[in-house]
């Protein structure tokens, strides 16, 4: 019994090691539609202000427009419960990821055109039962 009782207690050390995750921009983390509205204003707010907000984007493109258009993104990852179950989390785990995507589109003046984002949770599931 007390070969079972430690297999579990390190089975479940192991899995608490794999908590929580962030990664992308940290400034959208707290993000919402209002606070971006807030921050960014169509036909007014230039790169370097959107720069200073959000920081380098983690990609850039360009239009047919030749339009310049900065992409930024948040991801935040937390673990199901079944995951911290020792033999639960053989038949299911996983993790629920909340992302944030902030696309801006900059005119040739490099003031902002456009901008969209958006927010949803992707679920990530595994295991015999998934």
């Amino acid at each position: 019994m007390p070969r079972l009782f430690i297999a579990a207690l390190l089975s479940v050390s192991f899995t608490a090691l794999n908590g929580c995750t962030n990664t992308g921009t940290a400034q959208l983390k707290s993000a919402n539609q209002d606070s971006i509205a807030i921050s960014i204003k169509e036909h007014e707010t230039t790169k370097d202000q959107v720069r200073s907000i959000f920081g380098e984007p983690a990609r850039v493109s360009y239009t047919g427009e030749n339009n310049e258009v900065w992409d930024y993104a948040f991801v935040h990852g937390t673990p199901t419960a079944s995951t911290f179950i020792p033999i639960a989390h053989l038949f299911s785990h996983g993790s629920d990821f909340d992302t944030k995507l902030l696309v801006v589109e900059f005119d040739g003046k490099g003031i902002v055109d456009k901008y969209t984002f958006s927010e949803r949770v992707v679920p990530s599931r595994k295991g015999i039962a998934e």
